[in-house]
């Protein structure tokens, strides 16, 4: 008769001198010091027999027959295991990344089992990986290799070994457990130094915890492209790029409004530029400027792209600037009006000239060419200047006015050494062809310290060697398909991916740099610093 029954069957009063007995033969049998309440829980619990004589019998007398589970220590894993602590306090995202990689590598070519643990308490973390495998010779020679890798290649990280007690218990915890899908482990880091993570961008979507996305010099220096719908986000992305390039690289930014709004956009993410008005604050003279043979060709190009110029007004254009040498575009235009004219051909060509030329000497945008040197523009490193554009009301002599601040700051760039970064919205009005001086000064300004960050509407207006030419883009909603085809050219996008890019919501675009070689969906921040 079992404890359980004898309990349930038996007169009230005897029902506690049998527990009791019960209890004391537990506790006999066990050795136990343990009070009497320890035993009668057991002896309830394994149905223990249960004699009606209530006089307890030594521990000897029990019947051989009678087998009792005994209660000892956890049983021994049958895995051996190893591990060690990962340092991340000096290591970069991108190390991170790199410290996943090679765990996932080992896990596939190795033949032990990979274990990674994040201990968060607070503010406090600790990164942890064991190995465990049945083959302790195997699990030796895989554990040094995966921290030879690690140590010796990633930069800034440190090892330490747990303790074989830590080891097995990640092991023996990990036997509970069967890996069910494809994807990397998740590594958690202690966050960087302030001025060490680089230029703040905004959020990773996606992610099960918020991820902090920065852009390094390195993705800056390379020239950016952003792309993206009116009403996307565009315009905020490319004031937040200007802006924290200046506080987290110490870059001169130079923003070209094309359509007056960047002011605004820059007092909502906490950046105060200076905003100069291109008719009273900072009217260009490129004619003073042209102090080559090249730069002379370089201010024809940008006035031929800006006015449309056909090719015999081009060259005619050309000769008169290098034999009249004039030094202001009234002067120009009065050099061209006695310019030589040996037919009747050459009087159309001229008056066709004069007539586009006028838009420069004309009314209110004759106000943006009537200054002197551009080294009005160069202020201190880390400061941010808004041209304001869009007051020029003529869209040539705006395009023109762009194309030549463009050229003036790559020509400050070269001859001082400080590095300058210009921000031009809406590019597909100045691009011109593949040979355009936009696609030339991305070609040939960054080893200059000239960095370019355009932006747009419209990619497919954009020349493809000046897309090639920017290592780092950001893709907003795009809704167009020939758009569409335009961006998957420039970056492999999977499928699936590029179908996400026509719904994505105001602030969400795609980020594809050399920090983030594999292309991810982020939410560019609204707000002037990185938190939650």
């Amino acid at each position: 008769m079992t404890v359980k029954r004898f309990l349930s069957e038996a007169p009230l009063k005897f029902r506690l001198a049998a527990t009791i007995a019960s209890a004391s033969l537990v506790a006999g049998i066990l050795g136990s010091p343990e009070p009497l309440a320890a035993g009668l829980i057991v002896a309830a619990a394994l149905s223990l027999p249960v004699y009606r004589k209530l006089s307890l019998p030594s521990s000897k007398s029990i019947p051989s027959k009678l087998k009792l589970p005994r209660i000892g220590p956890s049983r021994k894993s049958s895995y051996n295991a190893l591990g060690f602590e990962i340092d991340l306090a000096k290591t970069s995202r991108s190390s991170i990344q790199e410290i996943s990689k090679f765990i996932a590598d080992r896990a596939k070519l190795g033949s032990s089992r990979l274990i990674v643990a994040s201990i968060l308490e607070g503010s406090r973390s600790r990164v942890v990986v064991a190995l465990s495998s049945t083959d302790e010779k195997r699990l030796k020679v895989d554990y040094e290799v995966l921290k030879t890798l690690i140590s010796s290649t990633v930069e800034g990280v440190r090892i330490r070994d747990l303790s074989v007690e830590e080891s097995e218990n990640l092991a023996r915890i990990a036997e509970k457990l069967t890996p069910a899908s494809r994807s990397y482990p998740l590594i958690i880091g202690i966050e960087d130094k302030e001025g060490e993570k680089g230029l703040f961008l905004g959020y990773k979507t996606g992610s099960i915890a918020p991820e902090k996305i920065y852009l390094s010099l390195n993705d800056v220096e390379g020239h950016i492209s952003i792309f993206g719908a009116t009403g996307t986000g565009k315009s905020t992305t490319l004031a937040r790029i200007a802006c924290g390039s200046a506080e987290s690289f110490g870059l001169h930014s130079i923003i070209l409004d094309w359509t007056g709004e960047h002011g605004e956009k820059a007092a909502s993410i906490g950046c105060n530029p200076r905003s100069l008005d291109p008719l009273k604050d900072l009217p260009l003279n490129p004619l003073i400027e042209a102090d080559s043979e090249d730069d002379i060709v370089t201010v024809v190009d940008a006035l031929s792209s800006s006015l449309n110029l056909t090719e015999p007004q081009e060259y005619m254009l050309l000769k008169v600037i290098e034999q009249g040498k004039p030094k202001s575009f009234t002067e120009l235009e009065a050099l061209i009006e006695s310019a030589f004219e040996q037919s009747r051909w050459d009087r159309e060509v001229k008056k066709a000239l004069l007539r586009k030329i006028a838009v420069l000497t004309r009314g209110a945008s004759k106000e943006a060419f009537s200054g002197d040197r551009f080294a009005r523009l160069e202020y201190a490193p880390g400061s941010v200047t808004i041209v304001d554009v869009s007051r020029i009301p003529s869209q040539p002599a705006r395009r023109a006015y762009t194309l030549l601040t463009l050229w003036l700051a790559h020509k400050s760039s070269k001859s001082t050494g400080k590095k300058i970064l210009v921000a031009v919205d809406e590019a597909h009005n100045i691009a011109g062809g593949e040979d355009g001086l936009l696609s030339r000064l991305a070609a040939e300004g960054r080893k200059d310290g000239l960095y370019l960050v355009i932006a747009t509407q419209s990619p497919s207006l954009i020349p493809v060697r000046l897309i090639a030419n920017t290592n780092t883009k950001i893709i907003h909603a795009i809704r167009s398909h020939r758009d569409l085809e335009v961006v998957r050219s420039a970056i492999y996008l999977p499928d699936s991916q590029a179908q996400r890019i026509p719904s994505l919501d105001r602030g969400e675009a795609l980020l594809h740099s050399p920090s983030h070689p594999q292309p991810i969906f982020i939410k560019v921040s609204l707000g002037g610093k990185p938190g939650y």
